[in-house]
Order: C-alpha cells, then structure tokens, then sequence
C-alpha cells in the first residue's frame, strides 16, 4: 500500500502502514499518510473499497487498518511467487449453461475431490445464467474406498479407468 504524493515536482512513494498495532498479530497502524510526517487516519481509497468512493463515515477505524493490513500483505505474498521460464499454463473448462432451459428438473450436482471427500451437494435449480464448470479432464482419486462406495451408490462422476478409479470434478 502505497500513498502517492507530490512535493514541489517530485512524486513519492511511501508505506501507509506498519505490522504492529493493537489488532494482535495482525498488525495494521497507519504511520504517515504524506512525506510531510502527517500521521493521520486509516481511508480507504476506490482501489480498495470495488472502486467506490465511501466516505470515512461509513466504515470503522479498525476495518480501514484492516483492509490497508490485507493489502500490505497481498503484496509481500506476491513477492514470493516463483516464476520459471519454459512452462506456460493452457488452463480450460468445460461449460455447461444450465440456465433456465430445463424448468421441470432439478438434478443433484455433487462436487468430489480427487481425496473422495464431497465439496458440495446441492439441488441444482433452473435459473438465468446457472452453469456448471468443470475441468476438461478426469482427475485420478486418492481414495480407492471412497471411490467404491461412490460408484457402488451409482455416482456418474466416479468411474474407472485402467482399473484405478477416477473423479470428473465439477
């Protein structure tokens, strides 16, 4: 988190925040908010805020040092992404628009982890812009019991494949 400001014709970058304060390990305090020395507030800008402008009235102290904390930390997480040459990720999906265009059904849409553990079940209803997504290939399961007990109950997601068993995650 940085604030932008402006001496004479020359910009500046400068922390908003430090990782100590009274909200425990979390941390946020607000040092300066100019390279004047003001200390100052927490406020919240568009950037953080969904690219709204919300006056300081209508949010609390804590939540703005909060936000300003997450963000400071986003960062620092950002920082310590690998990046390698070589390897370029193609990720795709399968698309299903389920929408409204089966008003008298509503079938039962299970999300299985490769593990055999059940994410999600729900009745998926009939709705303007309902889908599915899922991945475009079969994930190998983990769990060779769970497995058998999913595919012993009929579940059209789990099935075999050169004799090990396989999930299509959605």
């Amino acid at each position: 988190v940085f604030a932008h400001c402006v001496s004479g014709s020359q910009a500046m970058e400068e922390p908003l925040i430090s990782p100590t304060s009274s909200l425990g390990s979390m941390g946020p305090a607000v040092l300066k908010t100019s390279s004047l020395g003001l200390m100052g507030p927490a406020v919240l800008h568009e950037r953080q805020t969904g690219g709204k402008e919300i006056e300081k009235a209508f949010y609390a102290e804590e939540v703005a040092k909060l936000v300003l904390w997450l963000e400071k930390k986003d960062e620092t997480d950002m920082k310590s992404v690998k990046m390698f040459t070589g390897f370029t990720e193609n990720a795709y999906r399968y698309l299903f628009a389920y929408e409204d265009n089966f008003p008298h059904v509503e079938p039962e849409l299970q999300v299985i982890l490769p593990s055999g553990k059940k994410e999600n079940e729900k009745k998926l209803e009939p709705k303007k812009e309902g889908a599915i997504i899922a991945y475009t290939r079969s994930q190998k399961m983990t769990d060779k019991e769970a497995a058998k007990v999913l595919q012993s109950k009929g579940n059209p997601f789990v099935f075999e494949k050169n004799g090990e068993p396989y999930v299509m995650q959605t």
